[in-house]
């Protein structure tokens, strides 16, 4: 797909190694958060410093609660993702200032 021959390329033509490009890294997030890949999720890194910002804490948030959300059963260990969905929302909240619309919307479900 075009976000792989991107991060391709933006790694000098290595495969399958993480990119210093963030734009293409979060990508990359949107498509293993819709495909449900939590795996290939937590592989990109994201919580690295270099990925820091509204985007990312924002991007971090949606993937727990996802992961949650089809979940077919709650277990005791699903406290753990919904703890961290709340606290990448909060981040990703005061981050933005209070002032993100999708911020706010994330942090009230």
């Amino acid at each position: 797909d075009i976000f792989t021959r991107l991060r391709t390329r933006a790694t000098g033509r290595q495969e399958n190694i993480l990119s210093d490009d963030k734009e293409i890294e979060l990508g990359l997030a949107s498509i293993f958060i819709d495909t449900g890949e939590w795996e290939k999720f937590d592989e990109l890194q994201l919580e690295r410093p270099l990925f820091s910002g509204v985007e990312t804490c924002l991007c971090l948030s949606i993937r727990y609660f996802r992961e949650l959300t089809g979940a077919e059963k709650i277990l005791p260990k699903h406290s753990i993702l919904l703890g961290k969905a709340f606290n990448w929302a909060a981040l990703a909240l005061e981050g933005c200032g209070g002032t993100n619309a999708s911020c706010l919307s994330q942090l009230a479900h």
